[in-house]
């Protein structure tokens, strides 16, 4: 047996004891009702992977490389990762703001919901995109100055 045999089984021995344990704590200290719901929220976060995160973003890459015939390879893949970054601090921020929006005032709980989520949202979504887009226009210019050098020489 190889070593990264070795090392494979080891970490594959090790998560499936994680998840033993994960699953004999969810058992021994959660009831009924609360099982049910976090199985309810599972579903519907897998209807909503499925549903809609996963054929937004196949859109999207395709309407990226559609877009972008023009664009190296790497221009390509920042504007993917920019777009994915984005997607993801969007839903980790949405929650937060929802919550202000219903905590009231003051909120329930002062020390969660005590920045403007919105705004920042706003602020890092600005600095994203000019940031992809310095890194792009970089990406493009050195490399057509580089594939110009190599045609003359």
């Amino acid at each position: 047996m190889s070593p990264m045999t070795t090392v494979r089984l080891g970490v594959g021995a090790l998560g499936a004891v994680a998840v033993g344990f994960g699953a004999y704590s969810l058992l021994t200290h959660l009831g009924l009702a609360a099982l049910l719901g976090l199985a309810a929220w599972m579903a519907v976060a897998l209807l909503l992977h499925d549903g809609v995160v996963v054929p937004v973003s196949t859109a999207t890459g395709h309407g990226v490389r559609c877009a972008g015939r023009h664009l190296r390879p790497l221009s390509r893949a920042l504007i993917r990762g920019a777009l994915v970054l984005a997607a993801v601090c969007t839903l980790i921020v949405v929650p937060l703001v929802a919550a202000q929006q219903v905590a009231g005032n003051p909120p329930v709980n002062a020390t969660v919901l005590q920045g403007n989520y919105a705004l920042a949202l706003g602020v890092f979504w600005g600095v994203l995109v000019l940031v992809a887009v310095a890194a792009v226009v970089v990406v493009e210019r050195y490399s057509r100055r580089n594939s110009r050098q190599t045609t003359r020489s």
